[in-house]
């Protein structure tokens, strides 16, 4: 699992960056999962295995941080690129 330090917040997002040379995929959590903990079954699909696969947990989901201060709308999450 990898991690990234979002600049000014000391918030952590974390994700996992699995290797392949075909076009990567980002999977971001959504309506019916909570996290990247979610995804491995489908990220480990044989058709999949030679793409770059990037489970992502937005804040406060998964293994991501959960503070408490921030508001977890569509804009805030924009905010922090």
């Amino acid at each position: 699992m990898k991690e990234y330090l979002i600049p000014k917040t000391g918030y952590v997002m974390r994700y996992h960056d699995f290797p392949g040379d075909d076009m990567p995929m980002l999977f971001i959590h959504g309506l019916g999962c909570a996290g990247s903990f979610d995804y491995p079954g489908v990220a480990s699909q044989a058709p999949l295995k030679n793409h770059r696969r990037i489970l992502v947990d937005l804040l406060g989901a998964g293994y991501s941080d959960k503070p408490t201060d921030f508001a977890y709308t569509v804009e805030d999450h924009m905010a922090f690129r």
